[in-house]
Protein backbone atom coordinates (compact mmCIF):
# COMPACT_ATOMS: atom_id res chain seq x y z
CA UNK A 1 0.00 0.00 0.00
CA UNK A 2 1.52 3.23 -0.82
CA UNK A 3 1.74 5.75 1.67
CA UNK A 4 1.64 9.89 2.24
CA UNK A 5 2.38 11.21 5.00
CA UNK A 6 0.48 14.58 5.24
CA UNK A 7 2.10 17.22 8.24
CA UNK A 8 -0.77 19.18 9.96
CA UNK A 9 -3.77 17.00 11.21
CA UNK A 10 -6.66 19.03 10.04
CA UNK A 11 -9.70 18.97 8.21
CA UNK A 12 -7.60 18.70 4.89
CA UNK A 13 -5.70 16.08 6.22
CA UNK A 14 -8.90 14.13 7.34
CA UNK A 15 -10.37 14.49 3.60
CA UNK A 16 -7.08 13.00 2.25
CA UNK A 17 -7.24 10.35 4.38
CA UNK A 18 -10.62 9.67 3.50
CA UNK A 19 -10.37 9.68 0.10
CA UNK A 20 -7.43 7.75 -0.37
CA UNK A 21 -8.92 4.80 1.65
CA UNK A 22 -10.41 3.49 -1.85
CA UNK A 23 -7.50 4.44 -4.01
CA UNK A 24 -5.23 1.71 -1.74
CA UNK A 25 -3.33 4.92 -0.77
CA UNK A 26 -2.79 5.29 3.24
CA UNK A 27 -2.91 8.99 4.42
CA UNK A 28 -1.01 9.54 7.64
CA UNK A 29 -2.36 13.54 8.62
CA UNK A 30 0.21 14.05 11.36
CA UNK A 31 0.19 16.39 14.28
CA UNK A 32 2.73 19.64 14.18
CA UNK A 33 3.59 17.99 17.89
CA UNK A 34 4.06 14.68 17.05
CA UNK A 35 7.12 12.56 17.88
CA UNK A 36 9.22 11.59 14.55
CA UNK A 37 9.32 8.41 15.76
CA UNK A 38 5.83 7.78 15.65
CA UNK A 39 5.59 9.07 12.21
CA UNK A 40 5.70 6.20 9.39
CA UNK A 41 7.56 8.77 7.22
CA UNK A 42 10.50 6.87 5.76
CA UNK A 43 8.42 4.75 3.06
CA UNK A 44 6.26 7.62 2.54
CA UNK A 45 5.80 10.62 -0.01
CA UNK A 46 5.16 13.84 2.76
CA UNK A 47 3.39 16.59 1.91
CA UNK A 48 1.57 19.41 4.09
CA UNK A 49 -1.93 20.85 4.32
CA UNK A 50 -0.86 24.20 5.72
CA UNK A 51 1.47 26.42 4.68
CA UNK A 52 3.69 27.66 8.09
CA UNK A 53 4.67 26.03 10.72
CA UNK A 54 6.62 26.06 13.93
CA UNK A 55 10.33 24.49 13.77
CA UNK A 56 9.74 21.06 16.46
CA UNK A 57 11.91 17.86 15.94
CA UNK A 58 9.21 16.40 13.25
CA UNK A 59 9.27 19.21 11.15
CA UNK A 60 12.50 19.58 11.05
CA UNK A 61 13.31 16.30 9.97
CA UNK A 62 10.58 16.12 7.47
CA UNK A 63 11.83 19.09 5.97
CA UNK A 64 15.30 17.43 5.43
CA UNK A 65 13.21 14.44 3.82
CA UNK A 66 13.95 13.75 0.10
CA UNK A 67 10.40 12.55 -0.11
CA UNK A 68 8.81 16.20 0.48
CA UNK A 69 7.38 16.35 -2.85
CA UNK A 70 6.43 20.20 -2.30
CA UNK A 71 8.63 21.92 0.18
CA UNK A 72 10.24 24.23 -1.99
CA UNK A 73 7.06 25.61 -2.51
CA UNK A 74 5.91 26.47 0.64
CA UNK A 75 8.38 29.57 1.19
CA UNK A 76 6.47 31.28 -1.69
CA UNK A 77 2.79 30.75 -1.03
CA UNK A 78 2.95 31.71 2.39
CA UNK A 79 4.37 34.58 1.35
CA UNK A 80 0.53 36.34 0.88
CA UNK A 81 2.53 39.30 -1.49
CA UNK A 82 4.57 36.81 -3.52
CA UNK A 83 1.30 34.81 -3.76
CA UNK A 84 -0.58 37.55 -5.20
CA UNK A 85 2.20 38.02 -7.78
CA UNK A 86 2.14 34.53 -8.52
CA UNK A 87 -1.81 35.11 -9.33
CA UNK A 88 -1.33 37.88 -11.39
CA UNK A 89 1.62 36.78 -13.63
CA UNK A 90 -0.42 33.80 -15.12
CA UNK A 91 -3.73 34.88 -15.64
CA UNK A 92 -5.30 34.88 -18.58
CA UNK A 93 -4.72 38.77 -20.31
CA UNK A 94 -5.67 39.24 -23.71
CA UNK A 95 -3.11 40.81 -26.45
CA UNK A 96 -4.13 41.79 -30.14
CA UNK A 97 -4.00 38.73 -31.85
CA UNK A 98 -2.59 36.85 -29.69
CA UNK A 99 -6.01 35.15 -27.68
CA UNK A 100 -9.54 34.00 -28.23
CA UNK A 101 -12.54 34.62 -26.26
CA UNK A 102 -14.09 30.82 -25.66
CA UNK A 103 -17.18 32.02 -23.35
CA UNK A 104 -19.57 35.17 -23.82
CA UNK A 105 -18.84 36.36 -20.76
CA UNK A 106 -14.74 36.68 -22.13
CA UNK A 107 -13.50 35.64 -18.76
CA UNK A 108 -11.73 32.19 -20.28
CA UNK A 109 -9.53 32.71 -23.12
CA UNK A 110 -7.60 30.80 -25.52
CA UNK A 111 -4.24 30.74 -26.61
CA UNK A 112 -3.44 30.53 -30.70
Amino acid sequence: MKQVCVLGNGQLGRMLRQAGEPLGIAVWPVGLDAEPAAVPFQQSVITAEIERWPETALTLELARHPAFVNRDVFPIIADRLTQKQLSISSTCRPRRGSYLPIAASGLRCLIV
